[in-house]
Order: C-alpha cells, then structure tokens, then sequence
C-alpha cells in the first residue's frame, strides 16, 4: 500500500512539474525540464567544460592541474 501511495504522489508530481515547466519555458524563453520542478527527481549534472572556445578550455584544463599539483 505505501508503493501505491509513493507512486502515485510520484505521477501527480510528474504532472504538476510538467506544467510549471511548459508555462516557465513560455513565459522565461529558456528551457525547462520536469526536473527543475519536481522534488523527488534531480537534474542531469551540467559538463563544466566550454567547447565552444577550446583555448579557453584548454587554459581551464591547464590551471586545474596545476592546481593538482601544488607549487
């Protein structure tokens, strides 16, 4: 019975975070995903890395080991 009662907060809450992520990518111009909304789902973790500008990348990458490094 508490599977029930689990799975069925857990559709009520896909729905409600369906919607407040619709009316926020009308309304903000971004995306949003379900998982910005719902508290029991988390979001995809984000790269850290910028491939647009791979000299930029490439120092990030540089200054990181020697980070790993020391002096």
């Amino acid at each position: 019975m508490v599977a029930a009662a689990k799975a069925k907060q857990m559709a009520a809450w896909d729905h409600t975070a369906d919607l407040m992520a619709l009316y926020a990518t009308i309304h903000a111009g971004k995306q949003y995903q379900r998982d910005h909304f719902h508290p029991y789902r988390e979001l995809p973790p984000t790269p850290q890395h910028d491939l647009d500008d791979p000299g930029a990348e490439y120092d990030r990458l540089i200054a990181l080991e020697s980070q790993k490094r020391g002096p």
